[in-house]
């Protein structure tokens, strides 16, 4: 049994699975619990690495990477989003994995920084997107001015956030099309806004035509912080 363990990399942790529940169409909220979220650097913004086979004894190790949707330092839970779109190891996973569960994961170096400088900040992104915008929008301070947009293909897909409220505006529309999405945040978002920050979560495409867009010295915009979604919903 130590000869297995010794497979495992030094920078692997464990959890245990304490709820497993579905929350839209394609996506579960697993909430973890484990003491070695203490030895991550959380931030709002960080995720992890989840290896979604058994680390024991599989050479190749299926890694998939996710947010943090939220963080409880004093008994060391977190909280996940898991979104299964595609018919891979990742969707036979989180089908197959139950409360009780062991689950490994290890730090990774990708994090979204947050910007507090601005007066005003413009959240927009698909679904994938939803655990972290519904984070930077849950630590923004009051003061400060949010407007946002969640693009998806059905409104079944969006989840609410954890005190189950709604906070961020959507545009539903099947297929979706970048155009379409360009329009609504044409309406959505005013050019009279001062020291804005953007983040764009989503479509490469739709996030380049977006960029573009914003490019307009009328916004005033400060920064533009962008991370890329293969899958839209």
């Amino acid at each position: 049994m130590n000869r297995l363990k010794s497979r495992i990399p030094d920078d692997f942790f464990k959890g245990i699975i304490i709820l497993k529940n579905k929350i839209a169409t394609d996506s579960y909220h697993l909430k973890i619990q484990s003491r070695d979220f203490s030895k991550l650097p959380y931030a709002t913004g960080q995720t992890v690495e989840f290896i979604l086979n058994d680390p024991y004894s599989d050479v190749q190790k299926e890694v998939r990477r996710y947010p943090f949707w939220d963080y409880e330092s004093v008994h060391h839970m977190a909280d996940f989003v898991i979104i299964t779109l595609l018919h891979d190891s990742e969707n036979e996973w989180i089908q197959n994995v139950r409360e009780g569960d062991a689950v490994f994961f290890r730090r990774s170096s990708e994090i979204i920084i947050i910007n507090y400088t601005g007066d005003h900040y413009f959240l927009i992104g698909n679904v994938k997107a939803l655990p972290y915008l519904y984070e930077i929008n849950r630590v923004l301070p009051v003061s400060k001015r949010i407007m946002s947009l969640v693009y998806a293909e059905k409104q079944e897909n969006i989840f609410p956030d954890l005190d189950h409220s709604f906070p961020l505006q959507s545009f539903i529309e099947n297929p979706l099309q970048a155009e379409r999405i360009i329009e609504s945040v044409i309406t959505t978002f005013s050019d009279k806004t001062r020291n804005t920050i953007i983040y764009l979560f989503g479509d490469s495409e739709i996030n380049a035509l977006l960029a573009d867009y914003f490019n307009n010295p009328a916004f005033h915009i400060q920064l533009v912080y962008l991370k890329i979604s293969k899958v839209n919903c």
